[in-house]
């Protein structure tokens, strides 16, 4: 017990602007990120660190409720891909699809034009999250939590704007919804508010993962009699 709290003691002392520095990396990768899978990965470290970055500001039980939140949201949302993945793979092989012309189709899909808009996008988030925070500081926070916060928030508008899926749709609508809970904690540090946030990124998460599935929901061919 006492080396896991000299471990957290140690990753809550992590200067905050190296904190904000991944969560900028984490975000912008979660926006590049075309791929399902994948895109759960960085979508997880940008709830890890946001919680890291807020977390001296918190009574202390309330960062591993918020870590075990964010565990289950991504978790649910990567098996909800793996799903999708999974019943796709057999349509493919009966349309006579190869792996290789697969990911060939794939990345035609995420061109590099694609990639360059989307990282056109983030670095306009967080354009305007600076001047969101330069303009309207949170006095009770240091100016990388306020920054932080308006960035979770700017980009994950701006994912919604640009979301083509569903799947896409919840990254964006989490990634707000955690920028919005970050500066309500500030304000109400209360195991309230981690709850009910809590809940709504749960029911987000699995509002996604139905309207995903279907989604790309297979077509049944008729079979002639």
């Amino acid at each position: 017990m006492n080396s896991l709290r000299e471990i957290a003691q140690a990753i809550l002392t992590v200067p905050a602007y190296r904190i904000l520095a991944g969560l900028f990396v984490s975000s912008s990768l979660a926006v590049a990120i075309v791929d399902r899978r994948l895109v759960v990965l960085p979508f997880m470290l940008q709830y890890i660190l946001a919680t890291i970055l807020v977390g001296p500001q918190l009574y202390g039980p309330l960062v591993p409720i918020r870590l075990g939140i964010g565990a289950s949201v991504g978790l649910m949302l990567l098996l909800s891909a793996e799903r999708i993945e999974r019943a796709a793979r057999p349509a493919e092989i009966d349309r006579g699809e190869t792996s290789g012309g697969t990911m060939m189709g794939r990345a035609r899909q995420s061109s590099d034009m694609g990639l360059l808009f989307r990282l056109l996008c983030a670095v306009m988030a967080g354009l305007v999250a600076l001047s969101l925070a330069r303009s309207w500081p949170l006095v009770i926070a240091p100016f990388a939590v306020t920054l932080g916060s308006y960035w979770l928030l700017c980009l994950g508008m701006i994912t919604l704007l640009t979301a083509g899926n569903a799947y896409r749709l919840a990254i964006g609508l989490l990634s707000s919804v955690l920028g919005f809970e970050t500066i309500l904690l500030l304000l109400e540090r209360s195991l309230l508010v981690v709850a009910l946030m809590g809940i709504a990124h749960l029911l987000i998460a699995l509002a996604a993962a139905v309207l995903a599935e279907r989604e790309h929901h297979l077509p049944i061919e008729d079979k002639p009699l």
